[in-house]
C-alpha cells in the first residue's frame, strides 16, 4: 500500500473574518477532503490562532498545526525575508496548498499548488490598498514561478495567470461554488428579507474601490424619484480598505434613501438575496464573481457589469452594463424593475439561471484540485 498523501494547507483564510477567499478555501477544503479520504490534509496555522473561530471543516482526515510564534510576527519578516523556514516545527508534507496568493508560510523542498484568486493588483492597481499592493507585487510573482502547479479560481484569471507568467508552472482552474447555504431549500414566500424593505435593489460586496459603489449610487441617484421610492436601495457587505464616502453629486435626499447593512452572516445572506427585487453587481474587476452566483441561485434578477468574469457566470442570464457608466446602469435598471414580477419570461428565465449557478459545484472543483496536485506531484496518487 502506497504512503498517505500528506497535504500542507495555509490556514490563513481559515482563521480570519468570514470573506469570499475564506468561503472558497473552507468549501474547496471540506469538497476534496471528502473526495480523498486516502489523503490527509494538515491546517497549518499560528499560536493566536487557537482558540480563534475557523472555518477548517470537521473531518477525520483534516487536522490543525499550530506553529509557536504569533502570526503576526511571522508574517511581519516573511513581509521582508520571504524564507522563514518552519519545515522542522510541521509534519511531513507531499505538497503544500497555498490558499493564499504566495507560498506562506516558507515550506524548502514541498512542491506547491498555488491559488491564485485575480491579478488586480497588475490589471487595476489603483484599486489595491497600498500596502497590500506591495506585498503582492513582491510576492506573487515569485511564489507562482516557483510553484508546481497553479490554481486559478476562474477560466479568466487562469488565462491571466498564463499571461503574466508565460511557460511558468501548469494552471488549472479550480473554480468558485455555491456555498451549502444556498442549496438548502428556499423557505415558503413571505415578501422581503427580515428588516429590510419590500421590493429593494440589492447590492453585496466589501465597500472597497474595486466594488465601484460610487458607479452604483450615481446610477441610483438618476433613477426616477418614484422608482426610487418604491426600491430602495440595500447595500450589503463589511467596510474595506479606502474612503467610504458618498460621491459628492448624489443627493443628500438619494443617499437617504440607501440602507447599509454592513456584514450579514451567511447563514441569513439567501433570504438576504431572496428578498430582494433586483441584484446589481457593479465591480470593476473580479477574478470570480460569487454574489452575482448566489443572486442567480436564489432567483434574483440580476444587473452585472460587463467583464469577462460575469459573462462566465451569468452568459446570457442575466443583464450587463459599462462599469465606468452610470447610465447605462441606470437604463437597465429602470428597464428591470419595469418588468412585471410575474412576467412569465422573467420567471423562466430566472429559473434558468438558478439552475444554471447549481451547476458550480465544489464536488467538481474539489475534482479540478485533484488534477492539479497531481499534476505537481507528476502522476496520480
Amino acid at each position: 500500500m502506497s504512503p498517505t498523501l500528506v497535504v500542507g494547507v495555509d490556514g490563513t483564510p481559515l482563521f480570519r473574518r468570514v470573506d469570499g477567499i475564506g468561503r472558497y478555501t473552507a468549501n474547496l477544503l471540506r469538497a476534496t477532503a471528502e473526495a480523498r479520504p486516502d489523503w490527509r490534509f494538515v491546517v497549518i496555522g499560528f499560536r493566536d490562532d487557537a482558540g480563534r473561530p475557523s472555518l477548517v471543516p470537521d473531518l477525520p482526515n483534516v487536522e490543525v498545526v499550530l506553529l509557536p510564534a504569533p502570526r503576526r510576527a511571522y508574517q511581519a519578516v516573511f513581509s521582508y525575508l520571504a524564507r522563514v523556514p518552519v519545515g522542522r516545527l510541521l509534519p511531513r508534507f507531499d505538497v503544500h496548498l497555498a490558499t493564499n496568493y504566495v507560498a506562506f508560510p516558507h515550506l524548502p523542498g514541498v512542491p506547491a499548488v498555488s491559488v491564485v484568486y485575480d491579478l488586480t493588483y497588475v490589471d487595476l492597481p489603483e484599486v489595491v490598498e497600498a500596502r497590500n499592493l506591495g506585498y503582492l507585487r513582491r510576492h506573487v510573482p515569485r511564489t507562482v514561478r516557483g510553484s508546481a502547479a497553479v490554481a486559478a479560481i476562474s477560466p479568466f484569471t487562469a488565462a491571466r495567470v498564463g499571461e503574466e507568467f508565460p511557460g511558468h508552472p501548469p494552471v488549472h482552474v479550480v473554480d468558485c461554488a455555491l456555498d451549502p447555504t444556498f442549496l438548502a431549500p428556499a423557505p415558503a414566500p413571505g415578501g422581503a428579507a427580515p428588516e429590510l424593505p419590500d421590493g429593494y435593489v440589492l447590492a453585496v460586496g466589501t465597500l472597497e474601490p474595486r466594488k465601484n459603489l460610487v458607479t452604483l449610487l450615481r446610477a441610483y441617484a438618476l433613477l426616477d424619484p418614484a422608482v426610487r421610492a418604491g426600491h430602495p436601495l440595500v447595500v450589503v457587505g463589511k467596510q474595506g480598505w479606502g474612503p467610504g464616502d458618498v460621491p459628492a453629486d448624489v443627493p443628500a435626499d438619494v443617499v437617504a434613501g440607501v440602507r447599509f447593512t454592513g456584514y450579514v452572516p451567511d447563514a441569513d445572506l439567501p433570504s438576504v438575496y431572496r428578498g430582494a427585487r433586483l441584484f446589481v453587481f457593479p465591480s470593476r474587476y473580479e477574478g470570480f464573481g460569487l454574489p452575482l452566483l448566489e443572486a442567480m441561485a436564489c432567483g434574483v434578477p440580476a444587473i452585472a457589469s460587463d467583464i469577462p468574469p460575469f459573462r462566465t457566470i451569468g452568459q446570457d442570464l442575466v443583464d450587463y452594463a459599462d462599469p465606468g457608466d452610470p447610465g447605462a446602469f441606470a437604463a437597465a435598471i429602470t428597464a428591470a424593475l419595469a418588468a412585471p414580477q410575474d412576467d412569465p419570461a422573467r420567471a423562466a428565465r430566472t429559473a434558468r439561471a438558478a439552475d444554471a449557478a447549481r451547476a458550480w459545484t465544489w464536488d467538481r472543483s474539489a475534482r479540478q484540485l485533484v488534477a492539479a496536485v497531481e499534476d505537481a506531484l507528476d502522476g496520480p496518487r
